[in-house]
């Protein structure tokens, strides 16, 4: 496995340090023969005939969760579906419903932006997790004169559309919009690496006249233009225009959407190449063996805390010749703020997915990494955003529990115990360890973190409190005091609420809540928990808080013999 490698040489890569005032603002893939779209996550079958499927989209602008897109499952079962399951993806971007087995499609639209496709295959009692969709805001359209044509141009005048008069007929205005190589509708078939890639709008318009895209400073060798067809659902080599130099390469446009200039690698395998008018196919994955190492360099480090700020980090996967273009790898970021207050700020950690291609310097991804939140300069004393590189999924265990519970075991010993009717209908459950070296929790001298995980209830809030088994790295002595807090905003400040207490037999933490005395919530949302031991006893005081005569919730209560800051949020 690639995972402890990775943690151990890149536990941090970069720190993105946020100063006052300056401040940084599948490998199993669903078809490991060729298209990298999904990462399948196996648990067990416990009920539901269908499986799931769980995935996010993301604002390519800022990087961020994109929430109200609409998401359509118009494939199922390996067909076109009539009436397509329909929702909307959530403030954290992500989307999720139940689909029958076997080869599904979904898109993902939203207004004002390009859209996005999925497809991957589904089994029972599997949770299938699509690679990220990446919209890109459509740039703003040009009115189209009909008399004298248009022309327009990205990047200093390297890519050109020009539109011959008479092409579009009355009132009319074409877009132009740049697209990142991971912004594509659709992934490249593995084997292939885009050179550059543009949306030409509105989509789907037939101009009565070929328009002539020109793509300039590019080597032509073995260069060929695609485009993504939508009702195929397939990257179409296009025709090859006039060759005005060994610099340039033009093709004809005959229908507005996704253009793309791609080249084929020709290690480990070549693709075909395929004719005019047939879809391009892809190469066998190769998995990313134990050794392999990753470089990330961020470029700027620092910036100025405002809106629009951001870096873009560059990502390289050393031994390339050993992995195709469009193999993919999960990027962490998390993020940090301390402020002159002594308050702490520190947002849901973000997971995204990043295609790598075969560039001249390796196998490379670009991701665009900003600050979610915003802080007037003066406010904020230092922060940081802290990125990590995984193999997509190595480390986690999901499984769809339904009405009668379930277990899930996830990696280093962590088991997770769902109790009957803590769920009324199939949800998708899934759970993985937490390795935050940089944490605050880290830095009090009160206590010691002992162990952190991650779970993910696809936003669905437990009935009764789950019961979660760790398998600690040491042993602990018996009469050790525990406890599980996880992270909460309030007040706008990041503070830990006690959820649980621990017990410890030998190396095995076991977690337990409502049981607790006194009672607690335990495990019955989703996010991030935290196991820490004290290094002196406590106790625990307990109350209610009235306003007149009736009890009020949510209300922050605390003292300056404070061991932990702890927030207990309980409704009346």
């Amino acid at each position: 496995m690639l995972t402890n490698l990775i943690r151990k040489s890149l536990l941090i890569l970069c720190l993105l340090l946020l100063l006052p005032g300056l401040a940084f603002s599948d490998i199993h893939s669903e078809d490991s023969a060729k298209k990298p779209n999904a990462t399948s996550i196996k648990g067990r079958n416990l009920g539901l005939k269908d499986g799931y499927v769980a995935g996010e989209a993301i604002d390519t602008a800022t990087g961020q969760p994109l929430a109200g897109a609409i998401v359509r499952n118009f494939k199922a079962a390996g067909s076109f579906v009539a009436s397509p399951v329909e929702t909307t993806t959530d403030q954290h971007g992500r989307y999720g419903f139940p689909v029958p087995e076997g080869l599904a499609a979904v898109e993902v639209t939203k207004e004002g932006y390009i859209s996005a496709y999925r497809e991957f295959r589904v089994q029972a009692g599997t949770v299938v997790k699509p690679l990220d969709a990446w919209l890109s805001p459509v740039a703003t359209a040009t009115p189209f004169n009909p008399l004298v044509g248009a022309n327009l141009s990205l990047q200093d005048n390297k890519i050109e559309l020009e539109i011959p008069p008479s092409a579009f007929s009355g009132e009319f205005s074409v877009s132009l919009t740049r697209l990142s190589y991971q912004a594509l509708p659709m992934p490249l078939p593995l084997g292939w690496a885009p050179l550059s890639a543009m949306h030409l709008g509105p989509e789907g318009e037939t101009p009565s006249i070929p328009l002539k895209l020109t793509f300039r400073s590019v080597s032509t060798k073995e260069l060929i233009g695609v485009r993504w067809n939508v009702s195929r659902h397939e990257w179409i080599r296009i025709e090859k225009g006039f060759l005005a130099d060994e610099n340039s390469h033009t093709a004809k446009v005959s229908k507005m959407g996704t253009y793309a200039l791609v080249r084929p690698d020709t290690k480990p395998a070549k693709p075909p190449i395929p004719e005019v008018g047939e879809a391009l196919s892809g190469v066998a994955g190769q998995p990313i063996p134990e050794g392999a190492t990753v470089e990330v360099l961020s470029s700027p480090e620092a910036l100025f805390m405002q809106s629009g700020a951001h870096s873009v980090l560059r990502i390289g996967l050393k031994d390339t010749e050993a992995f195709p273009s469009g193999t993919h790898i999960e990027v962490e970021a998390r993020e940090y703020y301390h402020r002159r207050d002594g308050s702490l700020v520190s947002p849901e950690p973000l997971i995204k997915d990043l295609i790598l291609f075969q560039e001249k310097t390796g196998l490379l991804g670009r991701l665009r990494v900003s600050p979610s939140e915003i802080f007037e300069p003066v406010l904020l004393e230092n922060g940081v955003i802290s990125i990590d590189v995984y193999p997509p999924d190595t480390e986690e265990a999901a499984a769809i529990i339904g009405a009668a519970g379930g277990k899930i075991t996830a990696a280093e010993g962590i088991v997770m115990k769902i109790p009957s009717g803590a769920v009324t209908r199939f949800t998708p459950v899934s759970i993985r360890p937490l390795h935050e070296p940089e944490s605050p929790l880290q830095e009090d001298s009160k206590f010691t973190l002992v162990g952190a995980v991650k779970i993910d209830l696809g936003g669905a809030v437990l009935n009764t409190s789950a019961l979660l088994m760790v398998e600690l790295k040491e042993a602990i002595p018996k009469d050790s005091q525990l406890l599980a807090v996880r992270p909460v905003r309030v007040q706008d400040v990041t503070r830990y609420e006690l959820v649980g207490i621990g017990a410890v037999k030998g190396r095995t933490l076991t977690i337990s809540g409502s049981e607790a005395k006194p009672p607690l919530p335990g495990i019955r949302t989703e996010g991030r928990y935290y196991f820490v031991r004290l290094k002196e006893a406590i106790g625990y005081l307990t109350g209610s808080v009235r306003s007149e005569s009736e009890k009020l919730g949510r209300v922050l209560v605390g003292t300056d013999q404070q061991v932990l800051s702890l927030f207990r949020c309980k409704s009346a």
